[in-house]
């Protein structure tokens, strides 16, 4: 998938998607709860809340807040694909 400017929105949406199901372990449905304005970005990490009750919501359970952290680590030979 390069250049990523040639790349079709709803291909790099789905691989989007995809990688943060891997990295965070949490289903597509709550995946599709994400909203921009609740993404906070730091030196090391994303921080994505969930506000908006997902399947596995109750009165008793917090929302889910999915960490993606930075991969610094080679990050010049990585290819996610």
């Amino acid at each position: 998938m390069y250049p990523l400017p040639e790349v079709p929105l709803p291909q790099l949406t789905c691989q989007l998607l995809t990688l943060l199901a891997q990295v965070t372990g949490h289903r597509i449905h709550a995946l599709t709860k994400i909203r921009t304005r609740n993404i906070t970005r730091f030196s090391n990490r994303l921080e994505i809340k969930i506000p908006d009750s997902i399947k596995t919501s109750s009165r008793s359970t917090c929302q889910p807040l999915l960490v993606v952290p930075d991969f610094t680590e080679n990050s010049h030979t990585l290819c996610i694909s």
